[in-house]
């Protein structure tokens, strides 16, 4: 049945067909498992161009979020060595001689 994996679309495939080999390993092919896959690689098709913009998407917010996560990291380290460096509580005052 791994030929039906085939018709679908590439970038589909390059993510999914591993997973979905295994699946088809585990379970009994019916008639309604292959009509599922053609109408499944049918709708891939038609809808190549919205599943890539979802991928590109997706990573582009994973990489987004990476970024603003790094960002808050490095504004607490600096925060916190401003912190240290410059005491709240002043020392005691100088006495001129």
């Amino acid at each position: 049945m791994r030929w039906l994996l085939g018709l679908y679309p590439t970038a589909w495939r390059a993510r999914y067909e591993e997973e979905m080999a295994a699946l088809l390993a585990d379970y009994p092919v019916t008639i309604g498992t292959v009509l599922d896959l053609l109408l499944g690689a049918l709708d891939a098709h038609l809808n190549e161009s919205a599943w890539t913009h979802r991928v590109w998407k997706g990573a582009h917010t994973m990489l987004r979020r990476w970024a603003i996560g790094g960002s808050l990291v490095v504004l607490l380290a600096l925060w916190t060595l401003f912190v240290l460096s410059h005491p709240i509580i002043p020392g005691p005052p100088e006495v001129p001689a």
